[in-house]
């Protein structure tokens, strides 16, 4: 404790840890911690400029993302992917759905192979789509 004095707390008697005060007369007290706190603000609030400053001039903008289409947004929603997913991705979606919703595997019911074949000819029409937009 470089600047200040040791003294016991109260009832030293009893063994309370030491304080730590600092040494100046109780009346300059409050004026001294006024104006270290006015010094830390001060500096706490040139820190936090330069800072931003800094941040602006070193860190460079992000690159603009391309603009994705309504039916390009659709169509990654129709295959339960995230927009922005890579051609893989895609269609390994689009395999793993026909499997599940094709109309074959639902021939017990006409109503469950009449939805089976427009969610099928859905999925194929946002397949489509994708493969069109990412490769081009």
């Amino acid at each position: 404790m470089p600047w200040g004095v040791l003294r016991r707390g109260a009832g030293s008697r009893t063994g309370a840890p030491f304080t730590h005060e600092p040494p100046v007369s109780p009346q300059t007290r409050s004026v001294a911690s006024d104006s270290s706190n006015l010094a830390s603000a001060t500096i706490v609030g040139l820190a936090t400029a330069i800072l931003i400053a800094s941040t602006a001039f070193f860190c460079p903008p992000k690159p603009a993302t391309p603009r994705v289409g309504d039916d390009v947004r659709r169509a990654y929603a129709a295959l339960e992917l995230p927009v922005g997913s890579d051609f893989e991705a895609v269609r390994k979606a689009y395999r793993a759905l026909m499997r599940k919703y094709h109309p074959d595997r639902h021939t017990a019911t006409p109503e469950k192979q009449k939805a089976a074949t427009e969610l099928a000819q859905k999925l194929t029409h946002a397949y489509a789509i994708l493969e069109k937009h990412l490769r081009g």
